[in-house]
């Protein structure tokens, strides 16, 4: 029997390809399950959760995913760098009604988008017309793996998918390949756990942190000086922070040179641009600010992908963006402050603005009257 058997949601066929000998990986699974339990019911606060937000962010699309015009979906450089009240506001400056809201994870990984993807395809949203989306993520998050959010997107299906993405990464040097094959068997360790515990129970063996509301209805979170939530990202920032604005100021020649997207990575980005057009929904691709970040973000860059037709917008450090790269509009080495993401979302706005005229231009003009 399929493992996908034991679980409600039935997921969408993939084409990156299913990973042979499904009953090799079933037995695997269930020996992984063993072992993971084993250990962790021995160990205080398993399964609480290293990251929070996905659950909060989903039951608020469930609920409310018909008012949203444009959705921003990536991980935390989108959660933490993007303000809809702004975006919405510098929109309606430029003559355009609509309505967005932020829909980034703090690392997101492929299953999740996947599983998100699905769940648009289900509600067909009424109004949603532009996805805004990073189309580099994660694999999987290994600091994640036994939580609930861990277990929460790991169908039979999207498992294989996951780790197919994982391995199919095109990553150079042995330390980085090596890290493909951790994360594709994180996976793996995510969906046996979600197996042991035969999905619905999974509360019940791994109990997790209680959902807390988002700071911003509209699903931005951003880092603010003194906050304690988020002060050990900031501690663990500082030895590097004369690093970082060196690199901001003088940024070496080679800082974005990364090999081109994986056969894996760009099917995931073919097929997830076509799923959305296939509903009415355009994509446009944002490389958001960082410094000192993966170079892999910039894989893009070096990738072909211009039969796509896919609008991207770089904010990269040497590809624009000057203003918001000041030493004080950063909070650590991946994430500008609260008023560094405002600033970056006007920019963001701004240059938006003749796509979404394009996309909403006579239906903004009608919901501005009807307003």
């Amino acid at each position: 029997m399929s493992p996908d058997r034991l679980f409600r949601d039935e997921p969408t066929e993939r084409s990156i390809g299913k990973l042979s000998l499904h009953s090799v990986f079933a037995v695997a699974a269930f020996v992984c399950a063993s072992a993971t339990i084993f250990v962790m019911l021995n160990q205080a606060g398993i399964g609480r959760g290293y990251i929070r937000r996905l659950t909060e962010k989903w039951a608020h699309l469930e609920a409310h995913h018909d008012d949203y015009d444009v959705l921003f979906i990536g991980s935390s450089r989108v959660h933490r760098h993007l303000a809809p009240a702004v975006f919405d506001r510098e929109m309606r400056e430029a003559g355009l009604s609509i309505r967005s809201y932020n829909a980034g994870l703090p690392s997101l990984d492929v299953a999740e988008a996947l599983a998100l993807q699905e769940k648009i395809e289900a509600w067909r949203p009424e109004r949603l017309k532009l996805i805004v989306f990073e189309p580099i993520l994660r694999s999987t998050e290994v600091r994640n793996w036994q939580s609930e959010r861990g277990m929460n997107g790991q169908t039979w299906s999207r498992t294989q998918y996951a780790m197919q993405y994982a391995i199919g990464r095109n990553e150079p040097g042995l330390k980085k390949k090596a890290r493909k094959f951790k994360d594709a068997i994180t996976q793996l360790g995510a969906f046996a756990c979600r197996q042991a515990s035969f999905g619905r129970l999974a509360r019940a063996v791994f109990p997790t942190l209680p959902q807390e509301p988002i700071h911003d209805e509209s699903g931005f979170v951003g880092f603010r000086f003194g906050d304690e939530e988020f002060a050990h990202f900031r501690e663990e920032f500082l030895p590097d922070q004369e690093k970082h604005t060196r690199v901001m100021a003088n940024p070496p020649a080679d800082i974005w040179e990364t090999p081109p997207l994986g056969e894996s990575e760009r099917a995931f980005i073919e097929e997830s641009v076509a799923a959305y057009r296939a509903m009415g929904i355009e994509v446009v691709f944002l490389l958001g600010p960082s410094v000192l970040g993966k170079k892999r973000l910039a894989a893009p860059l070096q990738s072909d992908l211009s039969e796509l037709e896919v609008p991207t917008f770089n904010y990269l450090l040497t590809y624009g963006g000057e203003p918001m790269y000041q030493p004080d509009l950063w909070f650590d080495r991946a994430h500008l402050t609260r008023d560094g993401a405002l600033l970056f979302t006007e920019m963001l706005a701004d240059d938006m603005t003749p796509v979404m005229r394009e996309t909403f231009g006579n239906e903004g003009a009608a919901a501005e009257e009807r307003d």
